[in-house]
């Protein structure tokens, strides 16, 4: 085969680079040239996807922020179902009063059957199994169950609240009741000496079951902490039961904290509705 003359082998060389510069400056003008692998430059010209990302949202609340104790509450699960179980006060009903287990039990209609620690009685008692005697503590004795079980010669405490008088004349002194039911947006307190209910409050979904007897400082407060909008009515939470309860008696929360878990209560089978 002959070989190229050298002149031919150049003017193909310069040919090429021409043709070359002439598409990459359409390209650079933002002509409408073809480029390779047939993209239109119009695309290769358009502006970078990539933008700047928006600032982070500040972490500090506009509204004012929760207590520790609420943030600890939103956080984790009622202890009385967790391995600690000690604690209580959510997703069940209670009877309080500075008494031993033994008299409260009589005081309640309910004769125990057996004896077991805190814990697991605790844990049996806000699964319906049972009614836990738990205590004293601070002089403090605790009847626990699941809501709805509390019933005083058939009719259960929040049917007629007069008959919670009843627990404070058996025992001779004052007695406190508290219900946390979220499955049921039941909420209720009670507060009673002998012979005299001196505060019954009890709401149930959206319906008011008793509003009676003036409301205390410790009611009041509670209620101050979470004002409500002009023309709406104010509605009980979980918090406000606990923190009456807290007021009126003990902080049933705050047992968790407390070396409680292998002490002896006694344990009765609740009255059959």
């Amino acid at each position: 085969m002959d070989q190229l003359p050298l002149t031919a082998i150049v003017g193909a060389a310069l040919a090429a680079g021409a043709a070359f510069l002439f598409v990459l400056m359409r390209w650079r003008s933002g002509g409408e040239a073809k480029v390779t692998g047939g993209v239109p430059a119009s695309v290769l010209s358009a502006p970078s996807v990539r933008t700047t990302l928006p600032p982070r949202p500040s972490l500090r609340p506009s509204a004012t922020p929760p207590s520790f104790r609420e943030s600890l509450r939103n956080v984790f699960s009622d202890p009385a179902l967790n391995a600690n179980g000690i604690g209580f006060g959510k997703k069940c009903e209670w009877v309080v009063a500075k008494t031993s287990t033994a008299e409260l039990a009589r005081a309640l209609g309910l004769e125990p059957s057996e004896t077991l620690p805190w814990r697991e009685a605790l844990r049996a008692a806000v699964e319906g199994k049972c009614v836990a005697f738990l205590g004293p503590v601070d002089e403090f004795s605790f009847a626990v169950a699941e809501p709805g079980t509390f019933r005083i010669e058939g009719e259960h405490i929040l049917d007629d609240t007069n008959v919670f008088s009843r627990v404070a004349d058996s025992i001779g002194r004052e007695v406190f009741f508290f219900q946390n039911d979220p499955r049921a947006e039941g909420f209720a307190w009670l507060r009673a000496r002998p012979g005299l209910v001196e505060r019954a409050f009890s709401v149930i979904d959206t319906h008011t079951l008793a509003d009676e007897g003036p409301q205390d400082e410790i009611e009041e407060q509670v209620r101050g902490q979470r004002p409500v909008p002009e023309g709406e009515e104010w509605w009980p939470t979980e918090e406000d039961v606990l923190e009456i309860s807290t007021g009126w008696s003990t902080d049933t929360w705050a047992l968790d904290d407390k070396p409680l878990g292998d002490l002896p209560c006694l344990v009765a089978r609740p009255v059959s509705v």
